[in-house]
């Protein structure tokens, strides 16, 4: 059966306990979180899930759990992301094993991210599975260029979906003439509706963790042609789109204070690197943050 990825995708975060150990019962409480509020799939362990906070058997143990409570329910992609092929193939495997739809890959970010090294890590990773792969743009701010798709997606045909998670709706234009037979999926929160009007055939957001249903519904309201009424629930989440993704550092801890508020995870607690929120920051989400989403 041929995968669709269309519609909204949610970037779950990963939850921890506050002793930060990994919460399988908050991670499965989100996921149904996310997909009775409308969710067409799940990410895990993309960088909104910490997968650089995770060790390698960690992040093979949220990909069983988090597919296992699924249970086929909506599609899974799986973040694969390492700067070492060996590794990523590794973990590939492990979420083709584990049941995955799809993995996510973001390029080798530590040594050499020029585009024949990103060709070249593409097209092995991807032959090392029969599994649909979601290449990454905009990943800690290295381009996936139409040059470097053309050629990997060329080496590798399973390459299937890339993720434009740069502020720049004109390249949803540029890929799909350049590569027809990959899907643009809409990848930065804040340009969710431009990116969808200018051709990105779905989406995968952070802020469908704690709003599934107004990302749900600004999907279906575009796609039923209503373009006025998704653009209206676009303005009305702006602000808070713009508080959580500014600065981009804090971004992770303010998703699981949430979450931890509105009672879907145990904890809002983060791994190092990431610092936790400050009390004025976690006051500040309840006075000028909860009142929007409770309006919303």
């Amino acid at each position: 059966m041929t995968l669709d990825l269309t519609g909204a995708n949610t970037l779950l975060v990963t939850p921890f306990h506050a002793d930060g150990s990994i919460d399988e019962s908050s991670l499965r409480r989100l996921i149904d979180h996310v997909i009775e509020g409308g969710a067409r799939g799940v990410i895990l362990l993309g960088s909104t899930g910490e997968f650089f906070g995770l060790t390698h058997d960690e992040r093979i143990r949220v990909a069983q759990a988090g597919i296992a409570h699924v249970a086929g329910r909506v599609p899974v992609t799986v973040g694969v992301g390492s700067d070492g092929t060996a590794e990523t193939i590794e973990l590939v495997i492990a979420a083709e094993a584990a049941g995955a739809d799809c993995v996510m890959l973001i390029p080798p970010i530590y040594f050499d991210s020029s585009a024949g090294p990103q060709v070249a890590h593409y097209a092995a990773v991807a032959a090392s599975t029969s599994l649909d792969v979601m290449l990454y743009d905009g990943s800690n701010g290295i381009r996936l260029t139409p040059a470097v798709l053309v050629q990997a997606s060329r080496q590798a045909p399973n390459i299937k979906y890339a993720k434009i998670a740069t502020a720049d709706p004109a390249l949803f234009r540029i890929f799909g003439e350049a590569a027809p037979s990959v899907t643009t999926i809409v990848g930065e929160d804040m340009m969710l509706f431009q990116g969808l009007r200018a051709g990105g055939r779905g989406s995968a957001t952070a802020i469908g963790n704690i709003l599934p249903r107004q990302i749900a519904a600004l999907h279906r309201a575009y796609e039923n042609g209503d373009s006025e009424e998704a653009y209206r629930i676009a303005t009305q989440l702006s602000p808070v789109t713009m508080f959580l993704s500014i600065p981009k550092g804090g971004f992770i801890a303010k998703f699981k204070h949430i979450l931890a508020l509105q009672g879907v995870i145990e904890s809002d607690r983060v791994r190092t690197p990431l610092l936790p929120l400050t009390p004025e920051g976690r006051a500040e989400i309840v006075h000028d943050v909860m009142p929007l989403l409770d309006r919303g």
